[in-house]
């Protein structure tokens, strides 16, 4: 039998006040030195300190809070849930959790807990608000107070949760191929949903409409978090020397078949009130109301698409890669370029990428940033990615996430600088970074001293 914080929890409120007391996860902050401007002064900022191995964090929607994952990679190997006040420095509750079969999800409400055969939302104090029977949560959505997911993990039926009083609101059936990808929020309360099928959703009562697609075994990434990312033509490419950024990808805890390859379709592209949406095999235009304007046949095999509009032509670009189950990215098609008539659908152009020297895989353009000779400024170039492996290794910095202010940051591993987008430097972050969130205008990073800081870029 496990033994759970969270199970005294439900017999006697406000306990966890007196654990954070004494406990070894208690924070302490105190500042710490995080970079160097490029006049040499120091920037020091607030941090936050808990004692246990941190794997990531979360942030609390609408709350200066941090729901953060715990994972220990040593005897006695003890995985635990908390969530941390940053404004009151004070860890508000912790729990044990086995995270292969456990879950959670943040809301504005709480953070939905699926711990064993129960599932509970816990308030901003650490109260039970509502408890029922096993219940997978994938998406929380605000407008509606409704938390979706599964009973379990191999399951299709999708149920719908009132967050207020944990009732069961509806169910319906969506297949989610352990999890969702893209979700993306309509301007008239629905859901855009990329799961086993393209599903548009309304959230508050459950109706749903469907489209077939072939997406192969979709594997997100769950959480999000601190990946780096490459913007390839203004897509979003993972490489080897890489993490995939994490884009709302969510997934269920399950093991997958060996070698399963998943994120094989392209982005949800809304644009003059059409829906844009590609799978491995076939290309739509639908309107609003999920019905197929046109469908057009891809010329090849695809697998990590992007779309995008230029004027009334719509652009192809096949990234030709797939995700493994460990989140590692693998060569699953051969990249090209296709244009097609947004009206029509018709096939305007097709072009392979520029060939490899091993004339098996294709090249795709990536834009990145180039450390000078001087190692103090960068210029913004766009690289073959089969090229980034001739340059010189320590000099490549790829996008991270873009920031307030018009600046970016950009990494090498785990080594981070901000940066405007024209290259110029504005802090060089001395601490390695596992992680980077962005609240407003405040920078939350995680560093791998099990610290974890915040910035306000305002002050840079």
């Amino acid at each position: 039998m496990r033994k759970s914080y969270y199970k005294q929890a439900m017999r006697k409120a406000f306990w966890l006040c007196l654990l954070v007391m004494s406990t070894a996860a208690h924070a302490t902050s105190d500042s710490i030195n995080i970079g160097i401007r490029p006049d040499g002064t120091q920037v020091t900022v607030r941090k936050h300190f808990f004692g246990k191995r941190i794997e990531r964090f979360d942030l609390v929607p609408g709350k200066p809070q941090l729901c953060v994952k715990f994972v220990e990679t040593q005897p006695p190997l003890s995985q635990d849930l908390g969530l941390y006040d940053v404004l009151r420095q004070r860890m508000i509750w912790m729990m044990e959790m086995d995270f292969n079969e456990d879950s959670y999800l943040c809301t504005a409400q709480g953070i939905v807990v699926q711990s064993g055969k129960e599932t509970s939302l816990l308030d901003d104090e650490g109260n039970m608000a509502w408890q029922i029977k096993k219940f997978i949560p994938i998406h929380a959505d605000t407008r509606s107070n409704i938390v979706m997911g599964y009973p379990k993990a191999n399951s299709n039926k999708l149920i719908g949760i009132n967050l207020r009083d944990g009732q069961e609101v509806w169910t319906g059936t969506l297949p989610q191929n352990s999890g969702w990808g893209e979700v993306m929020s309509t301007d008239d309360d629905r859901l855009l949903i990329v799961a086993g099928q393209l599903c548009l959703l309304q959230p508050h009562s459950g109706m749903m409409k469907t489209l077939d697609i072939n997406n192969g075994n979709m594997l997100g990434i769950q959480g999000g978090g601190a990946a780096a990312a490459v913007a390839v033509g203004g897509t979003i490419l993972g490489t080897a020397m890489l993490f995939l950024t994490g884009t709302g990808f969510v997934t269920i805890p399950q093991a997958t078949k060996k070698n399963a390859h998943g994120r094989l379709n392209s982005n949800l592209l809304v644009e003059d009130n059409c829906i844009y949406f590609a799978d491995r095999s076939n290309l739509w235009r639908l309107n609003r109301q999920l019905e197929v304007v046109w469908k057009q046949k891809l010329p090849k095999r695809a697998s990590m698409s992007h779309l995008s509009v230029a004027g009334d032509t719509l652009v192809f670009e096949n990234l030709g890669t797939g995700m493994t189950e460990t989140q590692k990215l693998v060569h699953d098609s051969k990249p090209y370029r296709a244009l097609f008539s947004c009206q029509t659908g018709e096939e305007l152009l097709m072009e392979k990428l520029k060939a490899s020297s091993n004339d098996e895989d294709e090249d795709v353009p990536v834009a990145c940033f180039v450390l000078n000779d001087d190692e103090k400024s960068f210029t913004p170039k766009t690289l073959l990615l089969n090229d980034l492996g001739k340059q010189e290794k320590a000099r490549i910095f790829l996008i991270d996430r873009e920031l307030p202010y018009g600046l970016l940051s950009v990494r090498n591993g785990y080594n981070y600088w901000i940066v405007e987008d024209d290259g110029t430097p504005r802090l060089k972050l001395t601490q390695p970074l596992m992680q980077t969130e962005v609240i407003g205008n405040t920078l939350i990073g995680l560093n791998f001293a099990n610290v974890i800081f915040q910035l306000d870029l305002a002050d840079l």
